[in-house]
C-alpha cells in the first residue's frame, strides 16, 4: 500500500502547497489509480466469484458545520459558541456481500464505517494534534475543530455558515473508543501527509496507505451500524454530496475532468468511491471518500 505515497510524493511537484491544494493531490488521478491498483492486491482471487473495481468521484462547493448545544471550552479554557465545520475529509467503508439465491440477488452488508479527518499544512518534523500552536486566551478554528473531533459533543448539523435552519438536531455521537477521527498534515518539505489520532498531543505517523489499509481492514473508522446518530451524520453527508456538481472554474484549474468513473473486471470486489469537496475557493471545505466492496457469487452480472 506504499505506493499511494509515492505517487503522492510524485504528484506534489511544486515547491510549496496550500491545504486546498494539498487536500486535491489526495484524489488526483494518478493516486486514484494507486489506490485502484493496491486494493486489487488485497482481494483474494475466488474462481467461483466476479470481480470488479469501480472509482468516481465529484465535487460540491458547501460545507456542513456543527453548533453545539451548549457552549464548550477549548483545551485552554477559552469558550465559545460559533459553528465549527465538521472537517476537511471524510471516508466511508461499506463491505456487502452478494448471493444468488435461486435467481434472486440477495445482498447484505457485511459492515460499514465512517472516519472523518481535519487537514493542515507544516512543516515540522513530528507534527502532534492539533498541528498548529493553540492560542492560550481565545478559542480558534483549530482548537474549536479539536472539540469536535475529541469529544464529540451534542451539535446541530447546519449546511452553511449562514443557514438558519439546521440539516440535522440533537446530533449525539457516542465517543467510543473507535478510530473515528484525526488530524492529516502534509509536509511541503518531504512531499507526505501524515495522520494521527484526534486527541490531544497524539502523535501524526500513519501515512495515507496505512489509513486507507486500515479502514478497509475495519481496524480504523466507526461502525456506522453501532450507533445511528453517526449514521445519521454520514447518510447527510452522503446527501450533502449528491446536491452539487464541481464548480467550472475549479474543474479547469484543478483537475482536467469534472468526474472519473472507471470499471475494471475480473477483480473480486466492486469498490465505489465518490469524492466530494465542499467550500472550494475558501479555506474551508469538505472532501468525502465513500469506498463501497461487494463480494458478487457466481452467476450475478456486474454491470
Amino acid at each position: 500500500m506504499d505506493t499511494i505515497d509515492a505517487k503522492l510524493k510524485d504528484y506534489y511537484s511544486k515547491d510549496k502547497y496550500s491545504e486546498l491544494q494539498a487536500l486535491y493531490g489526495l484524489i488526483h488521478k494518478s493516486a486514484l489509480a494507486s489506490i485502484t491498483s493496491e486494493l486489487e492486491k488485497t482481494l483474494q482471487a475466488d474462481s467461483k466469484c466476479k470481480q470488479c473495481i469501480n472509482i468516481s468521484y465529484r465535487w460540491i462547493d458547501k460545507i456542513p458545520l456543527a453548533k453545539f448545544k451548549v457552549p464548550q471550552c477549548d483545551f485552554n479554557g477559552n469558550s465559545f459558541t460559533e459553528k465549527v465545520e465538521i472537517g476537511d475529509m471524510a471516508i466511508r467503508f461499506r463491505r456487502y456481500a452478494a448471493q444468488n439465491n435461486r435467481g434472486s440477488i440477495i445482498t447484505s452488508l457485511i459492515y460499514d464505517t465512517g472516519t472523518i479527518f481535519q487537514a493542515k499544512v507544516s512543516n515540522i518534523d513530528y507534527p502532534s494534534v492539533p498541528v498548529v500552536a493553540l492560542n492560550k486566551h481565545k478559542a480558534t478554528s483549530t482548537s474549536k475543530e479539536l472539540v469536535l473531533l475529541e469529544k464529540w459533543p451534542k451539535f446541530d448539523l447546519y449546511k452553511t455558515a449562514a443557514t438558519k435552519i439546521p440539516k440535522i438536531v440533537d446530533v449525539n455521537i457516542n465517543n467510543d473508543d473507535s478510530k473515528k477521527a484525526f488530524f492529516g498534515v502534509f509536509s511541503n518539505i518531504k512531499k507526505e501527509w501524515k495522520f494521527g489520532e484526534a486527541k490531544y498531543g497524539n502523535e501524526c505517523n500513519m501515512n495515507y496507505s496505512s489509513l486507507l489499509y486500515g479502514i478497509c481492514k475495519n481496524r480504523i473508522g466507526k461502525n456506522v451500524d453501532d450507533d445511528p446518530e453517526w449514521k445519521k451524520l454520514f447518510t447527510e453527508l452522503d446527501f450533502v454530496c449528491s446536491e452539487y456538481n464541481m464548480p467550472h472554474s475549479i474543474c479547469n484549474s484543478i483537475m482536467e475532468k469534472r468526474s472519473i468513473d472507471t470499471t475494471y473486471t475480473n477483480y473480486l470486489n466492486k469498490v465505489q468511491f465518490m469524492l466530494s469537496s465542499l467550500g472550494l475557493g475558501s479555506r474551508r471545505m469538505f472532501l468525502a471518500i465513500n469506498i463501497d466492496q461487494i463480494s458478487i457469487e457466481e452467476g450475478i452480472d456486474i454491470p
